[in-house]
């Protein structure tokens, strides 16, 4: 899924708080569980890539460990752009990830929920 479309998060409180590696694939089903609109979670769900159906929206520890391990040698390729995790600060607020700068830097922060941010469809194997 390229980053080419922005993407809100959702508006409603998830109570999703899971910012840990392995947590993604939970949060994206609780977010859907409580909104199957919510747009970022929506369209990780929705992404077909390779032929396969088990994409999900990252938690912010896979966001980080994904930019921090795989873009690291290729930053350039999503530089610039601020990603949505699937975890949730508190009711108004998510967190994302985006990496920035030269050399490659990465910002861990929280946005409100009706930011326009970028979403990155991951999957486990």
């Amino acid at each position: 899924m390229g980053p080419d479309t922005l993407i809100d998060y959702t508006n409603k409180s998830i109570g999703v708080s899971d910012q840990s590696v392995g947590a993604g694939r939970k949060n994206t089903a609780l977010i859907l569980a409580q909104d199957p609109d919510a747009p970022a979670a929506k369209a990780c769900k929705n992404y077909s890539g390779g032929g396969k159906s088990d994409w999900f929206l990252p938690s912010v520890g896979e966001l980080e460990e994904l930019f921090e391990n795989f873009f690291s040698q290729t930053l350039s390729l999503a530089g610039g752009y601020t990603y949505w995790s699937s975890s949730e600060c508190d009711a108004n607020m998510a967190y994302f990830y985006s990496p920035y700068g030269t050399p490659p830097s990465v910002d861990r922060g929280a946005a409100n929920k009706d930011a326009q941010n970028y979403a990155c469809a991951v999957r486990a194997f």
